[in-house]
């Protein structure tokens, strides 16, 4: 029975950890970004939602400030949703003012969006708190209670 357990628990394990990988902040500086590329916007995305979910709110806002809005016609949406990213994993809604004004007219390209409000909306904190990187353990658990409920 100790054994059942300890191979359910390495195995929640290791799915658990495939959900806490994150980019190192090194390798984004190493990525040079083009009009039609976002790969270094991508990585500081990553690295500040790595620290955001590990609770560093001054690294992930650093990360995300990284995002130049400029770049190109991506940027500044990639810099609105990291910030908006990470103010929902934080349950910060102050990091909602870090978003620039894109209440955007509307064109055939890009759909209205008012950023800000959509960040203070996910900000908020829920009543619920289910994580997906945490069902390994919760179905491990069911299965040990039903194992152990058959031998009674």
């Amino acid at each position: 029975m100790v054994k059942l357990f300890l191979v359910a628990a390495a195995f929640g394990l290791i799915l658990l950890a495939g959900c806490l990988q994150t980019r190192n902040p090194d390798d984004c500086e190493k990525i040079t970004d083009t009009f039609w590329s976002s790969e270094k916007m991508s990585c500081y995305h990553e690295v500040a939602m790595g620290f955001a979910v590990s609770g560093d709110n001054g690294n992930a806002v650093l990360y995300c400030g990284k995002i130049e809005p400029t770049v190109n016609a991506f940027s500044l949406s990639e810099r609105n949703t990291c910030f908006t990213e990470i103010a929902e994993a934080l349950s910060n809604r102050s990091i909602c003012g870090l978003i620039e004004d894109t209440s955007i007219t509307g064109d055939l390209l890009t759909p209205l969006r008012d950023y800000k409000q959509m960040c203070v909306d996910k900000a908020t904190p829920k009543d619920y708190t289910i994580n997906f990187c945490a069902s390994p353990f919760i179905l491990a658990s069911l299965l040990l209670a039903v194992l152990v409920g058959r031998k009674k």
